[in-house]
């Protein structure tokens, strides 16, 4: 397991690092070009605000959907079956997808309790 951890876990920082190159790229692009439309320094930041909270709600489903693999994965190691089974397989599917149902429960939540405006 360790053997295959280490190339994901580097592939997985490499394509993080890059996505956030290019959308450091592209903000100070999109900022440029609102300067040079002569843009008011009010507007600015109301074009990054809409951006800035789907960041957040990002945030929160990736650490609750880790944070229930994790859970799922010290459940493997608790229960005696083997790692490397169907069971664990399952196990951790299923994990992951009671994280992608808490998230949904609480964005569902967070939009009813605080509409988007548009």
């Amino acid at each position: 397991m360790e053997t295959v951890l280490v190339p994901v876990a580097f592939l997985g920082l490499a394509f993080w690092s890059l996505t956030t190159i290019v959308r450091v790229l592209s903000d100070n692009h999109t900022r440029r070009k609102a300067i040079a439309a002569q843009l008011s320094p009010q507007d600015i930041p109301a074009l990054f605000a809409r951006e800035q909270a789907g960041e957040r709600r990002s945030a929160l489903k990736w650490g609750i959907v880790l944070a229930s693999m994790g859970i799922g994965l010290m459940i493997v190691e608790l229960v005696p079956f083997d790692e490397e089974g169907p069971f664990a397989l399952g196990l951790l599917a299923l994990s992951a997808g009671v994280g992608f149902l808490i998230y949904t429960t609480i964005a569902v939540r967070m939009t009813e309790e605080r509409p988007a405006t548009q």
